[in-house]
Formats: structure tokens, C-alpha cells, sequence
């Protein structure tokens, strides 16, 4: 009995064993996945509200993988919502990167400067790869965030958003306050003006205490004319 109940093990373990190879060897099968740094062109908007579900859009090679769910963004420390991805023209970019798995060295064929002939001599004619993804930020905190872009060829972290609050307005609102103070002192320098104009008027008054005099003089005149009166008597 003890000798069956040996063996049964044995057996078990030996099943165990051809299934856990079996299994090794099925993921063997799906090949290597190529290493690549993403290259990203541009994100566009790169600002938006603290209370996030903004649009954002980024373009470039190798940031975009099987599906959207082998792909996650994270803004600052918070995960965002992937809602979009599309590659066109990649063929001959890759089956470059497949049969040398480092993308660096597939440049010039991801740009479609060049085509491509891989190990069974299929040529791809030249073709520039452009990837497209698109998420939503979550809410954030005011300020810059960084954006990282992870896949299973790689990831990217040299994006920022920045998240703006609603005090970055009213600062803003401050400033207008300040130029209205300055229209003050301009219509205090204005009454400056209107003195100097009293000060012209003090002026007409002494001209006019001139003309007095000349009218004195005329008397003289007058006085002159009498005594050529008495000459005559």
C-alpha cells in the first residue's frame, strides 16, 4: 500500500511538472516584447482646472500598445482615463522592432526615412509611424503634475501638466484694481492744471490795472488842453 501511494505522488508530481512546463513553454511562445523609450512630438492642452476631465492628446511613436487597457497614464500620483488610441503607417517600424528588439536602433524606419527588409524578405516601404492617445485628467492639486506614459515596450515622464485654480483669476482681477488706482492720481494732477489756469487769470487782473493808468494819462492830456485855453484868452 505504502508502495501505490508512493508511486500516486510520483505520478502527481510528475503531471504538475509537464503542466508548469507546458506552461513555460506557452509564454515562450509569444516571443520577447521589444524595449523602446517613447518619443513624444506633443500634449496638447498642457493646462487645465484643479477639477480635472480635461482632454488631452498626445502624439508620438511608441507610446501607444495592444490596447488601451495595456496602456496607463498617471497624472502627479493619480492614475488618468484612457479614452483613445490609434497608430497609422507602423508596419515597417514594427517589424523592425520586433526582429531587433531595441527600438533606438529602428529609428530611421519608425520616422519612414528608410524601409525595412526583415529576416523572411518581406520589404515595407518607407512609412512614418504616428501614434495618437488620449485621456482625462482626474482632479488635482494647483500646479505643475507630472505626466507618466507606461506600456509593455516602456514609459515616459518628461511631460507636465499644470493644473490651474480659480485663485490664479482673481489675482488677476487684483491687478485692474490697481491700474483704477493710477486713473486717480492722473485726475488729481488734472486740478493741478485748473490752478495754474486761476494763477493766468490773476494775471489779466494786473494788465487791466495798466490799462488804468493809460486812461490817467489821457487826463494829462486833457489838463494840457485847458492851459493852451487860457493861452488863447
Amino acid at each position: 500500500m505504502r508502495v501505490f501511494a508512493l508511486s500516486g505522488c510520483s505520478a502527481a508530481f510528475a503531471l504538475l511538472c509537464v503542466l508548469a512546463l507546458g506552461a513555460c513553454e506557452g509564454e515562450v511562445s509569444q516571443g520577447p516584447v521589444p524595449s523602446c523609450d517613447h518619443v513624444i512630438w506633443e500634449m496638447t492642452p498642457t493646462t487645465g482646472p484643479t477639477s480635472g476631465g480635461t482632454e488631452v492628446v498626445v502624439d508620438g511613436y511608441f507610446i501607444a500598445g495592444d490596447s488601451e487597457r495595456d496602456v496607463v497614464v498617471r497624472v502627479g500620483s493619480t492614475d488618468a482615463d484612457v479614452t483613445s488610441m490609434s497608430r497609422v503607417g507602423c508596419d515597417p517600424c514594427d517589424a523592425c522592432t520586433t526582429e531587433n528588439l531595441l527600438c533606438a536602433s529602428c529609428d530611421r524606419e519608425c520616422r519612414g526615412l528608410t524601409d525595412y527588409t526583415d529576416g523572411a524578405g518581406t520589404v515595407y516601404e518607407p512609412s512614418a509611424c504616428v501614434e495618437t492617445l488620449g485621456f482625462t485628467t482626474p482632479p488635482g492639486e494647483s500646479g505643475p503634475a507630472t505626466v507618466t506614459i507606461m506600456n509593455s515596450r516602456g514609459s515616459s515622464d518628461d511631460l507636465t501638466f499644470v493644473y490651474e485654480g480659480a485663485g490664479d483669476d482673481d489675482d488677476s482681477a487684483g491687478d485692474d484694481d490697481d491700474s483704477a488706482g493710477d486713473d486717480d492720481d492722473s485726475a488729481g494732477d488734472d486740478d493741478d492744471s485748473a490752478g495754474d489756469d486761476d494763477d493766468s487769470a490773476g494775471d489779466d487782473d494786473d494788465s487791466a490795472g495798466d490799462d488804468d493808468d493809460s486812461a490817467g494819462d489821457d487826463d494829462d492830456s486833457a489838463g494840457d488842453d485847458d492851459d493852451s485855453a487860457g493861452d488863447d484868452d
